[in-house]
């Protein structure tokens, strides 16, 4: 349809087409007033396209209705033959019982309703097959639509005790916080005391040091300057302890030198004594 408008357009000048849009659209509104349009390239290709599409719609629903006249022409002549053959063999409708009539109309209705192209057998085998069919893929969407829910319903399930868990693990944080936020401003409150006495006891230890300085006081007195002293005596005092003990080791020895001498030898004997014992013990462990 394109290309056909295409071809047209390049074919026919405006003026032609202005004249069948103009002539189609008299046929449209049928002898009432056109409405007033801007005639232009533009706005003629517009209607010149309208028009080609209505044209092409017009006749593909004349070719629906002349078929649609032609078997009703043909079901006409076949509802007549049949009336004949039936006339023939006495089965006109006035002839059947009500049962009969009943029983015509359920098998017409059944035909409709299966849409088959007659009441034959054959026409009913194949109509119910084709709905077993459609039943089968009816019955294997629902079961595949039942395993999709399952699957959702799982998913869901999973979802609300994670959703549970997440909330009994704010509720716990909500709690923690605020105990933690009590225990901060309690600490702060500790802290600003903390900081008030320090400005204060800072204040009254100047005020102090001013009051010592004015009255003339020994600054070697001062609590700083003995607690500086009292370290330096301990640090002394640790010295002291090993020259001590080293002092300590020689009072034993006596005064004199030859006696020193002597009382060397002795204890290197008995080193040696010492020594022998080791070495026999040793050499009774190896045996």
């Amino acid at each position: 349809m394109a290309e056909l408008l295409s071809d047209e357009l390049q074919t026919l000048s405006l003026n032609d087409r202005l004249k069948q849009v103009e002539a189609w659209l008299e046929q449209v509104y049928g002898g009432e007033e056109i409405p007033a349009f801007e005639v232009n390239d533009r706005t003629v290709k517009v209607l010149y396209g309208l028009m080609l599409r209505n044209q092409s719609q017009n006749r593909n629903t004349q070719l629906v209705i002349d078929d649609l006249r032609q078997k009703t022409d043909e079901y006409r002549a076949e509802g007549q033959r049949l009336n004949c053959v039936l006339t023939d063999v006495n089965l006109t409708p006035s002839s059947l019982s009500q049962s009969g009539v009943m029983s015509l109309r359920t098998v017409a209705n059944t035909a409709l309703v299966l849409q088959t192209k007659d009441a034959s057998d054959t026409s009913f085998l194949l109509a119910v097959e084709r709905l077993e069919d459609e039943l089968d893929r009816v019955i294997e969407n629902r079961q595949m639509e039942q395993q999709s829910l399952a699957r959702l319903v799982i998913k869901t399930r999973n979802a609300l005790h994670q959703n549970g868990t997440l909330h009994r693990v704010l509720q716990s944080l909500e709690e923690q916080k605020t105990i933690q936020q009590k225990e901060m401003q309690k600490q702060a409150k500790d802290i600003s005391f903390v900081h008030a006495k320090a400005r204060d006891y800072k204040g009254h230890i100047k005020k102090r040091q001013a009051q010592l300085k004015a009255s003339g006081a020994d600054p070697s007195l001062y609590h700083q300057t003995l607690v500086s002293q009292s370290q330096s005596l301990q640090a002394l005092k640790e010295k002291i302890v090993p020259l001590k003990a080293k002092l300590d080791s020689y009072q034993d020895l006596p005064p004199n030198i030859s006696e020193a001498s002597v009382k060397i030898e002795e204890v290197k004997r008995q080193v040696a004594a010492l020594d022998e014992e080791l070495t026999r013990l040793i050499n009774v462990m190896h045996i």
